[in-house]
C-alpha cells in the first residue's frame, strides 16, 4: 500500500461525516429560536466544521504524511480570511463582525477538510447524491407547504404569507431555497450522466417542478449561464486544442453571450415598459440597494465597514425609494442581494476580488480539467465544477447565496473537492513529517475550530433564550425579565434583544429601564429606527407617568422623531409619537392660545400621516385624531374619526365614553348611534361575537336613545337586548333595573325577566341563579322569598370567594326586587327573619342603607341566638352608615346584654364606639375583650392592633 493510498483510506471517515452532515444541514429546523431555519443551521455549520477539522487532524496524525502539490484556492481563502479579520478589527462594530468572521472561518475549515477528503473522481458522486437527496426531500416538504399540509409548521404566523406558501422548504425563505436548488440541479445533471446514478432524473424532475412553482428568476438566469458555458466549451473545444487557452476562450465566449443576453433583455424591457431594465418592485429594490452599496464602497474601499456590518451601516445610504419602502414595510434590507458588492461593503474591494477570484478560478480550473482529462468521467466532472461555480456567481449577483447556511457551505465543499481531485492523474510526492511538526501544523487549526464552534454554541444559546423571553413577554410573564438578561449576556452585541427587552419593560410600566435598553440597542446599531422610536415612546410614557411634563420635555421626545420623518417621511411610528406628543402639548398650562391652536393642528397632521403611512394601531390613532379634531371644533371630522376608531376598538370603554361625551356636549347623537349599530352588527358575527361586549354596546345605545333622543321605550328595548346578549352577567340586569326604577317601569322589568326565564326553560337551558331568585320572590310566598334570599346570599359569597369586586353592588337589583316583594310578608317566624337578614346584609354592602335597615329592623325581633347577634351587628353598621351612631350603640349594648356574651358583638361595639369618637370607652372595651375572652395569639394581636390605632387623647 502506497503512502498516498493510506491518506485516502484515512480520509474515508471524513467523507462519511460530510455525506451525513449535508442532509442534516439541509433539513434541520428548530422552532424555538427567532429564525427557525437559520439559527440551527448556523450552529450545525460551526459544529460540523469543527468536527471536520478534528477528523482532518486525526488523519494527518495517523498517517504522519503531508501531501505536497498544488493546493488550489488556498491563498485566496487565506487572503479573504486575513482581510476580513483586519476589517473586523478596524470595524466600528468589531464584536458584531465576529459573527460573520466566525462563519468565514467555518467555511474555510470545510474547504480544508474537503480538499483532504476527496482525492479521486469517483468520490464526488456520493457527495453530489447526498446534496441532491437532501435537497429533494426539502423540496417535497415545500410541496406539502404549498398544499397547506405542513406537518412541521416552523412559523405559524407566516403560513398565510407568500414567504410560506411559495415553498421555502426547510430553508425559511423561497429565495434561500432557490440558491440551493439551482446548485442541486447542476449536480443532478452530473449524476444523470453516470450509469450508476441515472435514476437521479427523478430528483431533477423534483427540482425543476419546484423552480417552476417558485419562479426563481435569478436561479433560472444562473442555470442559463451554466448552459451557455457548456455551449461555449463545446465551441472552444472545436477550435482550440490547448486546455488552458480553450478554458479562457470558453469563458470569453460566455462573457460575450452574457452581454448579448443583457442587451436583449434591455431591448425587450424597453419595448414593454419604456425602460431598459425590468422595473418590478423586486428588481427595483435591488437596483437601489446596489446604488447604496456602491456609495458605501466608495466611502471605505480598502477594509469596508466590517464583516456583516452592512445591515447596521446601510440606512444612511438609503435612497428615497428605499426610505419609503422600508418605512411602509417596517423592515430592513439585511443584504445587498449581490454577494460581490456585499463583500466589498463588509471588508473592502480586496476582499471582493478574493471572493470573485475563488469563483473565477473555480470555473477556470474546472474547464481546464474538463479539456485536459482523458477519462470521460473526469471530463464531465471538470465541466460540472465550471458550471457549478458560474451558476453560483450569477445567482449571487441577485441574492445572498454565499451568506445562506446551506448554499454557503456548498461553495467550500465543491472548491475543496476540486482542489482534492485536481492532481488525481498526477503522482504526488509525499513525505513523512515528525510528530512535532504535525502538532505545529494541526493544533492551531483544531484550536481555532473549537473556539469557533464554542462561539457558535453561545450564539445559538442566546437565540434560544431570546425566543423563550419573547414567548414569556407575549404572556406578560415576569420571568421574561431574567430570560432577556440571560440572552443578552450570551450575545451582548445583539441590539434586537435589547430592543425587545426594552419593549417588555415598557409594557410592564418601567419606562426608565426601557429607555436605558433602547439606548444600549442604539449604541450597537445607531440607525436602528425601531429602537429610536421605542426610546421616544418610553420617554413619552415616563413623562406622562410623572405628570410633570413641560414644553421642553415634550420637545426632547419629539426632536428625534422629527429627524426621522425628515429622512424617512413614511415612517408611521415616528408620526404616531409626534401626534401623541402634540396632543399632550395642547393641555400644557400657561400656553398661549396661538400655541395651543398650533399644537392641535400639529397633532391632527401627524396622526393623519401616521394613518396614511399604515400605522398598526389604527383604532388608537383614529381615537386620538377624533380628540384632536374635537379640540379644533371640527365636529364632523371628530365624529368620523371616532367612528373609524370604533371599527377596530369595538369593546373600548374609553372610546365610547369619549364619543358619548362629544355627542352630549354638541347634542349630535346620530353619528354615535350609527357607530353603535354598526359595532353591534359586527360583534354579532363570528369570530368577533363576544356576549359581554355586545351587551355593553347595547347599554351605550340605551343611553343614546334615552338622553339623545328622549326615547325611553327604545332605551328599554336596548337594555333588554343587553340582558339577553349576556344573560348570566348581573351587571346588565342591574343597569336595566336602575333604568326601570327611574322610569317607574318595574313591572315591565319583571315581565321581561319572567319571559326570559320561560325562554330559558323552553330551550332546555338552566335559568341563571339571579333570574331564578327574582322569579321566586315574585310569587310572594314566605318559602320562595326565603329561597330567593338564600340564593342571593350564596351568589354574593361565591363571587367574593372568587375575588370578584363589587359583587353586592352588581346583585343589588336582586336584593331590591326581593325586598320589594318581602315588604308585604305577614309571617313572623325564623324563616322570615332569615329572609330579611340576608336581604339587609346584601343591601347594606350594596350602598342602600335605608332599605337595608328596613329589612334588618324587621328581622331583629324574629331571630334568636347567633342569628340575632349577626343581625344586630349588621343593623348597627347600617345605622352608622345612616349617621345614627347613638342608635347603633344602643342596639349593640342590648345585643351584648343577651346571654351568653359573644365576641363578635363586643368587637362590633368597641369599633362602633371608636367610630362615634368615644375613644376612652372604646379603649376600655378592647381591653376588656382581651381580658374576658380566650383569644388565639393571632386574635389577641388583632385586638391589640385595633387598640393601638385609637387616638391617645
Amino acid at each position: 500500500m502506497t503512502e498516498t493510498s493510506v491518506v485516502v483510506d484515512r480520509a474515508k471517515r471524513l467523507r462519511v461525516f460530510i455525506a451525513a452532515f449535508v442532509p442534516v444541514l439541509v433539513l434541520a429546523m428548530y422552532p424555538y429560536t427567532p429564525e427557525p431555519t437559520y439559527d440551527i443551521k448556523m450552529l450545525l455549520l460551526h459544529v460540523g466544521a469543527c468536527v471536520m477539522a478534528v477528523l482532518w487532524a486525526q488523519s494527518v496524525f495517523e498517517t504522519g504524511i503531508v501531501l505536497r502539490g498544488p493546493r488550489l484556492f488556498f491563498w485566496l481563502w487565506a487572503g479573504l480570511l486575513a482581510i476580513s479579520a483586519a476589517s473586523a478589527a478596524h470595524s466600528p462594530r468589531p464584536l458584531y463582525s465576529l459573527l460573520e468572521l466566525g462563519r468565514l472561518v467555518s467555511l474555510a475549515l470545510i474547504y480544508l477538510a474537503a480538499s483532504h477528503a476527496y482525492r479521486e473522481r469517483g468520490q464526488i458522486a456520493p457527495l453530489a447524491l447526498s446534496v441532491c437527496g437532501a435537497t429533494a426531500a426539502a423540496s417535497v416538504y415545500g410541496f406539502f407547504q404549498r398544499a397547506g399540509l405542513d406537518a412541521f409548521p416552523w412559523d405559524d404566523k407566516l403560513r398565510a404569507l407568500e414567504q410560506y406558501t411559495n415553498m421555502p422548504g426547510t430553508f425559511g425563505n423561497p429565495n434561500v431555497a432557490g440558491h440551493t436548488i439551482i446548485l442541486a440541479v447542476i449536480l443532478a445533471i452530473y449524476l444523470i450522466t453516470n450509469k450508476k446514478t441515472r435514476l437521479s432524473v427523478i430528483l431533477l424532475a423534483v427540482f425543476v417542478l419546484h423552480i417552476g412553482f417558485m419562479r426563481h428568476r435569478a436561479g433560472l438566469a444562473a442555470l442559463a449561464a451554466a448552459g451557455a458555458l457548456m455551449v461555449s466549451a463545446l465551441l472552444a473545444r472545436k477550435f482550440v486544442r490547448a486546455p488552458r487557452r480553450a478554458a479562457l476562450t470558453a469563458l470569453a465566449i460566455t462573457g460575450v453571450l452574457a452581454l448579448v443576453s443583457a442587451a436583449t433583455v434591455a431591448f425587450i424591457a424597453e419595448k414593454k415598459s419604456g425602460h431598459q431594465a425590468p422595473l418590478d418592485s423586486s428588481f427595483l429594490l435591488r437596483y437601489h440597494s446596489y446604488y447604496g452599496a456602491a456609495k458605501m464602497i466608495a466611502q471605505r474601499p480598502l477594509l469596508g465597514f466590517g464583516p456583516g456590518a452592512y445591515v447596521i451601516e446601510n440606512p444612511p445610504f438609503w435612497t428615497a425609494y428605499e426610505r419609503e419602502h422600508f418605512a411602509r414595510d417596517l423592515m430592513y434590507n439585511a443584504h445587498v442581494h449581490n454577494e460581490t458588492l456585499e463583500t466589498a461593503v463588509d471588508a473592502g474591494l480586496p476582499a471582493a476580488f478574493m471572493f470573485l477570484g475563488l469563483l473565477i478560478a473555480g470555473m477556470y480550473c474546472g474547464l481546464v480539467m474538463g479539456f485536459s482529462a482523458r477519462n470521460p468521467e473526469r471530463r464531465r466532472l471538470g465541466f460540472l465544477f465550471a458550471a457549478f461555480f458560474l451558476a453560483y456567481l450569477v445567482d449571487g449577483a441577485f441574492g445572498f447565496n454565499f451568506r445562506s447556511p446551506v448554499s454557503g457551505a456548498l461553495l467550500p465543499l465543491m472548491l475543496g473537492a476540486l482542489a482534492g481531485v485536481w492532481s488525481e492523474d498526477k503522482p504526488e510526492r509525499a513525505r513523512v513529517v515528525p510528530a512535532r511538526t504535525r502538532m505545529i501544523a494541526a493544533a492551531p487549526v483544531v484550536a481555532l475550530a473549537a473556539l469557533n464552534a464554542l462561539f457558535g454554541v453561545d450564539v445559538f444559546a442566546s437565540q434560544s433564550q431570546f425566543q423563550r423571553a419573547n414567548a414569556a413577554s407575549f404572556y406578560n410573564d415576569p420571568e421574561a425579565e431574567s430570560v432577556y438578561a440571560s440572552a443578552y449576556r450570551l450575545a451582548p452585541w445583539n441590539w434586537e434583544i435589547l430592543r425587545r427587552w426594552g419593549q417588555f419593560a415598557l409594557t410592564q410600566g418601567h419606562p426608565g429601564a426601557a429607555i436605558s435598553r433602547f439606548r444600549a440597542a442604539l449604541e450597537r446599531n445607531p440607525h436602528y429606527i425601531p429602537a429610536v422610536i421605542g426610546a421616544a415612546r418610553a420617554q413619552f410614557n415616563q413623562e406622562m407617568a410623572g405628570a410633570a411634563y413641560t414644553s421642553a420635555s415634550l420637545d426632547a421626545v419629539a426632536a428625534p422623531m422629527q429627524d426621522i420623518v425628515e429622512k424617512f417621511p413614511y415612517m408611521a411610528d415616528a408620526w404616531d409619537v409626534l401626534g401623541r406628543t402634540a396632543l399632550v402639548r395642547t393641555s400644557l398650562a400657561g400656553e398661549t392660545e396661538a400655541a395651543r391652536t398650533r399644537a392641535i393642528k400639529d397633532a391632527e397632521d401627524a396622526l393623519t400621516k401616521a394613518l396614511a403611512c399604515g400605522a398598526s394601531d389604527r383604532g388608537g390613532l383614529y381615537y386620538l385624531l377624533g380628540n384632536a379634531r374635537a379640540l379644533a371644533n371640527d365636529l364632523n371630522g371628530a365624529e368620523e374619526a371616532l367612528r373609524r376608531a370604533s371599527e377596530s376598538k369595538t369593546a373600548d370603554e374609553t372610546l365610547w365614553q369619549s364619543f358619548y361625551t362629544l355627542a352630549e356636549r354638541t347634542r349630535r347623537f346620530d353619528a354615535l348611534r350609527r357607530a353603535l349599530d354598526a359595532a353591534i352588527a359586527r360583534m354579532q358575527t363570528p369570530p368577533e361575537a363576544k356576549p359581554e361586549f355586545i351587551a355593553d354596546a347595547y347599554t351605550w345605545l340605551a343611553k343614546v336613545r334615552e338622553h339623545g333622543f328622549q326615547d325611553a321605550a327604545g332605551a328599554a328595548e336596548a337594555l333588554q337586548k343587553s340582558c339577553r346578549a349576556d344573560t348570566r352577567n348581573p351587571r346588565w340586569w342591574r343597569t336595566y333595573w336602575d333604568f326601570a326604577k327611574q322610569h317607574k317601569t318595574e313591572q315591565e322589568f319583571r315581565l321581561f325577566l319572567a319571559g326570559e326565564s320561560t325562554r330559558f326553560a323552553g330551550g332546555g337551558q338552566d335559568i341563571p341563579d339571579a333570574v331564578e331568585a327574582v322569579n321566586l320572590a315574585a310569587t310572594g310566598t314566605p318559602e320562595n322569598l326565603n329561597k330567593a334570599s338564600t340564593i342571593l346570599a350564596r351568589l354574593v359569597q361565591a363571587r367574593d370567594a372568587a375575588g370578584a369586586s363589587g359583587a353586592a353592588d352588581e346583585l343589588a337589583w336582586v336584593a331590591e326586587c326581593t325586598a320589594d316583594a318581602a315588604r308585604y310578608l305577614a309571617a313572623a317566624d325564623d324563616q322570615t327573619g332569615h329572609t330579611f337578614l340576608n336581604l339587609g346584609a346584601v343591601l347594606r354592602r350594596a350602598g342602600n342603607p335605608a332599605l337595608a335597615y328596613d329589612m334588618l329592623s324587621k328581622a331583629l325581633p324574629l331571630l334568636n341566638g347567633d342569628d340575632a347577634a349577626e343581625c344586630a351587628i349588621e343593623a348597627a353598621e347600617t345605622l352608622i352608615a345612616l349617621e345614627r351612631p347613638g342608635e347603633a350603640l344602643t342596639l349593640l349594648r342590648a345585643a351584648d346584654a343577651q346571654s351568653p356574651p359573644r365576641l363578635e358583638v363586643r368587637l362590633a361595639l368597641a369599633r362602633a364606639l371608636a367610630r362615634a369618637g368615644k375613644y376612652a370607652e372604646a379603649r376600655l372595651e378592647f381591653t376588656a375583650i382581651a381580658e374576658q375572652f380566650r383569644l388565639t395569639e393571632s386574635g389577641r394581636s388583632a385586638v391589640q392592633l385595633e387598640l393601638d390605632k385609637l387616638p391617645k387623647n
